[in-house]
């Protein structure tokens, strides 16, 4: 009687199960989810309603936009960037850091918010918190509109900036 049984040995089934191995993590780390949805609004951060604000200034520090106090007439753009949102971890690579805003309200309450532009999901980042040191992490909002809202902010401000100056001047 005759048996055909096949055979490998050890050191071939080591380099295959290693290739194996290679293979299914270069094809995970290639096929990344890029349709992240905020599943869990409920866990998202809550933002101060508008009626409630006194003011939002951005920190950019100079690197994506110069610090500048944010027009009263660019809050709901930008706010509405910034959700829907949901707890989460940091977001992914590639992102950047745009800046940080400050938002006051009327009763003196500070919010804190780190902007992130997530470079391959629509799906922004951001982290936020009452204290600007002690800010947890969201994955929310929309990257592509964040960085509009924030562009539209700036040249509504340089805009109020040159019409002030003038008035100044007469």
């Amino acid at each position: 009687m005759h048996s055909s049984t096949l055979s490998c040995s050890p050191r071939r089934s080591t380099w295959v199960l290693l290739s194996l191995i290679i293979v299914g993590t270069l094809a995970t780390c290639r096929h990344r989810d890029r349709s992240m949805k905020v599943e869990r609004p409920e866990t998202g951060y809550t933002f101060p309603a508008l009626s409630e604000l006194r003011s939002i200034e951005f920190h950019g520090g100079g690197m994506y936009l110069p610090d500048f106090p944010v027009p009263q007439d660019s809050w709901g753009a930008l706010l509405d960037a910034l959700s829907p949102s949901q707890v989460g971890e940091s977001p992914p690579p590639p992102w950047i850091v745009l800046g940080v805003l400050h938002i006051t309200t009327r009763s003196g309450v500070d919010h804190w918010a780190k902007l992130c532009l997530v470079m391959d999901e629509e799906v922004g980042a951001f982290f936020a918190g009452p204290r600007e040191r002690e800010l947890d992490p969201y994955r929310g909002g929309n990257s592509q509109k964040l960085e509009r809202a924030l562009k539209d902010a700036y040249s509504l401000h340089l805009r109020q900036s040159e019409v002030k100056g003038e008035e100044t001047q007469e």
